[in-house]
């Protein structure tokens, strides 16, 4: 008798979790730097300090495609900026980096 031995590949990738209302594609602990169209100040704007506020400023922009978000403390620039709006999310272009959700509209 002889045994054998299949091995599996498994491959990783950025595999989303759909978080928001308005359906949104989301990575959790992910950023995405390039094409920021607006930093949002979450001091001034609280309506956008949250992942479901910070979608709906999206929402109300007509060049925004998906949003950064930055959880509490860890936000960026003396706690101020929370919600990066963006022209575009490129998949490809997401890091690493926790405490921050990337999330691109369906």
């Amino acid at each position: 008798m002889m045994a054998v031995a299949i091995g599996m590949v498994v491959l990783v990738a950025y595999a989303p979790t759909v978080a928001g209302d308005g359906g949104y594609y989301c990575w959790s602990n992910y950023d995405h730097e390039p094409k920021t169209i607006k930093r949002i100040n979450c001091k001034k704007n609280p309506h956008a300090a949250s992942l479901h506020g910070c979608q709906q400023q999206c929402d109300m922009n007509e060049d925004c495609e998906g949003i950064v978000y930055i959880n509490g403390v860890h936000n960026w620039k003396k706690g101020k900026i929370c919600c990066f709006l963006k022209s575009d999310i490129e998949e490809e272009r997401l890091e690493y980096q926790p405490h921050r959700t990337t999330c691109e509209e369906n």
